[in-house]
């Protein structure tokens, strides 16, 4: 994989690996193979060379938060799904001691 779609890799791997939403880096070819080197990392580059950057910039903004507000619904989805199956354990638990206690021992499973 060479041009535009590598950079994309490279950059996708950095912000992951890195937590950073904002930043540059610079490449070199490695001279002994056919890798590549980071050499230089920015974490909030000059962006005022960037045509129509305010737009830019904006609609980025407003692209994290709404991946912030998704991440944050997911996680309470999670965390709702993870008290509801406890509680249903709970009450599972409770009517099989229910049943015990009025002598239905041969029911339970």
């Amino acid at each position: 994989m060479s041009g535009p779609e590598f950079l994309v890799e490279v950059a996708k791997g950095l912000r992951k690996d890195l937590g950073l939403y904002l930043f540059n880096f610079d490449m070199i070819r490695d001279g002994e193979g056919d890798g590549y080197l980071v050499i230089d990392m920015n974490y909030f580059p000059d962006y005022e060379k960037l045509p129509s950057y305010e737009t830019v910039m904006i609609d980025f903004f407003l692209n994290v938060k709404k991946l912030q507000e998704l991440e944050k619904m997911k996680k309470k989805e999670i965390d709702d799904r993870w008290k509801f199956d406890n509680q249903k354990k709970k009450d599972s638990k409770a009517v099989g001691f229910y049943a015990i206690k009025m002598g239905y021992e041969s029911t339970i499973e």
